[in-house]
């Protein structure tokens, strides 16, 4: 049973440690005299809070000796305030979550759709006016999906223009993009960070909305007003015939969506932005046990040479394909390693099989040097080679070769949000 004269101890051991807190603290600031009056308050209540006959009546009289040393000489310390009692708390708080960071698991969001359909980046749902989520349902799709809502509606009626930046039209393989710009905006509302801000012409007036930055506006508008296409290339040629495509100087234009003109008030664009998924690394087992072929892996790129753009010093997430001495070659849709259909995960094997959203390994892309039709490639000693689960829309091993097996810093562990179906255990 807790007795009261040990409650009154524990009390005046409490004055105890707030007078050789506050010497610690403070001993570069006070006299002798204030640190002699502290010292004597510490070793009359460390004496007090031994005392097994300790009364209230005791303890409130030495307390009232104790307490006005204490404010004299406390500075922030004392009187406790809310930040001086928990500033500690926090400290320590902190440096146990940047430690379990560091050493255990690190949150990782997947930015893009490279891992897709094992992962899924961030995507768009594009809505009709008759199927926009309510405003009562957009917080709860923020909440579960991560969705964040973007509209444009049309100030002045007229017809809709997406203005284009392109290369060399005479050239056939000539890039094109919708025009946008880079912009300060907020995220989780007072965060900083970039945006994407593209235009949308709507009679002689001009409309935006904003995007994150890794986010590809140009697949919404395309799915929106141009749902045929393949890409912009394919839209200015088509229709450069019905002179919807106006080329304005030798790299821009714009291109006139083929629908009715809009009245003022209507609805031009309505989508949501959807959460990438938001995963927890495992940072700590590849210390005791090397990454085997088929793991979901993230890495450091800054010492990966690319020379067509440089990746700077990011982190990816892939799929372990091989480690050194594996010879790997791809037939597609299929992945070989060793002379063997690589069967070390689902991926490998839906990939091969097509189904499930997977379609295939492939090659012979622009760009990539490596695993082109017919060829196959032996990975260096302490090298490691990874693929996209995506593999016709993923930047890999395939384009810059092997990396140092020391850039590894942890495989995939548990994706813990959004609350899709993909929530739990990373495969």
């Amino acid at each position: 049973m807790f007795s009261p004269g040990k409650k009154f101890r524990k009390r005046a051991g409490e004055y105890a440690d707030m007078a050789r807190k506050i010497i610690n603290y403070r001993k570069d600031q006070l006299d002798q005299s204030a640190l002699g009056e502290l010292e004597a308050v510490w070793k009359d209540a460390t004496s007090v809070s031994k005392d097994r006959s300790l009364s209230e009546a005791l303890l409130e009289t030495k307390s009232h000796e104790w307490e006005p040393t204490l404010k004299r000489h406390g500075g922030k310390i004392y009187p406790k305030t809310f930040w001086s009692d928990n500033v500690e708390t926090f400290l320590v708080a902190a440096i146990i979550v940047l430690g379990v960071r560091a050493f255990f698991l690190q949150p990782f969001i997947i930015p893009t759709n490279s891992m897709y359909p094992t992962y899924s980046g961030m995507y768009h749902q594009i809505y009709d006016s008759e199927d926009s989520p309510s405003m009562l349902a957009k917080p709860f799709r923020f909440a579960l999906l991560g969705a964040r809502n973007r509209e444009v509606v049309a100030d002045v009626s007229g017809e809709v223009r997406i203005p284009l930046e392109f290369g060399n039209l005479s050239n056939s393989d000539y890039r094109a993009r919708a025009t946008f710009e880079i912009v300060d905006g907020k995220k989780w509302l007072f965060v900083p960070t970039k945006l994407k801000r593209y235009p949308i012409i709507i009679g002689d007036q001009v409309e935006y909305f904003d995007v994150p930055l890794d986010f590809d506006g140009d697949s919404v508008l395309l799915e929106r007003f141009f749902p045929d296409a393949e890409g912009w290339p394919d839209v200015i040629s088509n229709e450069r015939t019905t002179g919807r495509f106006r080329q304005n100087g030798a790299h821009r234009g714009t291109i006139t969506v083929p629908e009715d003109a809009v009245s003022a008030g209507e609805t031009v664009l309505n989508f949501d932005v959807l959460s990438g998924d938001a995963l927890f690394v495992d940072r700590f087992t590849y210390h005791f046990f090397p990454p085997e072929v088929g793991d979901p892996i993230v890495f450091r790129t800054g010492t990966i040479q690319y020379p067509p753009q440089p990746l700077g010093e990011k982190y990816y997430i892939k799929r372990l394909a091989g480690v050194g001495g594996d010879v790997l070659e791809i037939h597609s849709p299929a992945l070989f390693i060793d002379g063997e259909m690589a069967v070390d995960n689902v991926a490998f094997e839906y990939n091969a099989e097509e189904i499930d959203g997977y379609e295939g390994y492939v090659n012979g892309k622009e760009n990539m040097r490596y695993l082109d039709p017919g060829t196959s490639y032996q990975i260096p000693e302490d090298k490691y080679f990874a693929l996209g689960d995506n593999s016709d829309n993923s930047l890999d091993s395939r384009y810059w070769g092997s990396f140092d097996k020391r850039e590894v810093i942890g495989r995939a562990f548990f994706i813990y949000y959004p609350f899709t179906k993909r929530w739990g255990p990373a495969q």
